[in-house]
């Protein structure tokens, strides 16, 4: 393993930030770059962060990804989408895999419960002779406007079993209702009113449900890891270069001590957040995906990202709080994507459990 980006690595982040741009160029809703999932196919992005399995770039490639989608703000549907969904489809469904890569299918996940809580209220699932009558809510569901269909997390009732099914957007009965977020994207709570869906619909159920979408969370906080490290490194690449323009009592900022200070501070925690990323990516790919070291990666991120635009904020002064400037828009979005598939507070305790489980180097 080697920590340092080789030549094609570069060639994905440089290709990954001009798809990036095209994207931000078309479309900005309020100074947020917006990276769809069909800007996403369109530059090649999600063809490179398919499993290594399915002729990919694994995950290695997808942090790569998602660390220069952070470091665009980008408001984007990566994260949940390819760490969640792929992750359920890429042994149960690889055809239906296929079709999403080529842009012929879109599906979102639906995984939390109707009080914003994964495994919590969950949609109930009445079981009939080959089909499933769905009654319920889910909340925080991204892109629900724009997919083919939802990747629901239920519960069957009686039975109290666990049910991951694939339920069409347009199916009756099903309704969206709008959820606008202080980071910027637009997330949606889905109805369930009496839906009906067969046998066929489902993908796992039991254990094996509870497996897949432990694994998949773990993919999403990966890759939320990786897009905060990129937010790291962009905000305090704008602390450096403003203080180094702006002056104070006749001389730049950047001649103060303690400014140097605090920038080599957050150089150290972005640089350990980012090897950290590098190291359980390349674990992933070779032996699989692990959710305690993956919970650790968001945890770190999480503490690095908010540690760079907190002392970005203050380099800053008044202008960084200014809404449509670049810092403020950072840490909005930071919070979010900090808080969406499990905040630092509820991965502590999972997180602590991989310090004792470190597969050597």
């Amino acid at each position: 393993m080697y920590l340092r980006y080789n030549e094609e690595e570069d060639q994905l982040r440089s290709s990954t930030r001009s798809a990036i741009k095209r994207s931000i160029d078309a479309t900005v809703d309020e100074g947020r770059a917006a990276v769809g999932w069909r800007e996403l196919i369109n530059g090649g992005l999600i063809v490179a962060a398919l499993p290594n399995n399915r002729g990919g770039g694994g995950w290695q490639a997808a942090c790569l990804i998602a660390e220069e989608l952070g470091r665009a703000a980008a408001v984007t549907p990566f994260a949940g989408s390819v760490g969640i969904v792929f992750q359920s489809l890429n042994h149960s469904r690889p055809r239906l895999l296929d079709s999403i890569v080529e842009g012929a299918a879109r599906i979102s996940p639906a995984v939390y419960g109707a009080h914003g809580e994964p495994g919590e209220d969950l949609p109930i699932a009445q079981e009939m002779p080959g089909q499933f009558i769905l009654n319920g809510r889910t909340t925080f569901v991204q892109d629900a406007d724009q997919c083919d269909s939802f990747l629901v997390h239920s519960r069957v009732s009686r039975a109290d079993e666990d049910l991951l099914l694939l339920v069409p957007s347009d199916a009756p009965g099903v309704s969206i209702d709008r959820r606008a977020t202080s980071g910027g994207d637009t997330q949606w709570d889905v109805g369930l009113d009496r839906v009906l869906v067969d046998d066929s619909s489902v993908l796992s159920r039991g254990s094996d449900a509870r497996s897949a979408l432990l694994y998949g969370f773990a993919g999403a906080r990966l890759l939320q890891a990786a897009y905060m490290v990129g937010q790291a490194d962009k905000v305090s690449e704008l602390a450096a270069d403003h203080v180094r323009t702006r002056r104070q009592f006749g001389r730049p900022l950047s001649s103060f001590q303690a400014v140097q200070h605090s920038l080599a501070d957050l150089l150290i925690a972005r640089q350990g957040s980012r090897r950290l990323v590098q190291y359980i990516s390349w674990l992933a790919d070779a032996s699989g995906i692990q959710p305690a070291l993956c919970a650790e990666a968001k945890l770190h991120a999480t503490r690095t990202v908010r540690m760079a635009t907190r002392q970005a904020h203050e380099l800053h002064g008044g202008l960084g709080a200014v809404d449509d400037h670049e810092v403020s828009i950072h840490h909005r979005r930071a919070v979010e994507v900090s808080l969406l598939f499990g905040s630092a507070y509820e991965l502590r305790d999972t997180a602590l459990v991989s310090l004792d489980h470190w597969p050597e180097l």
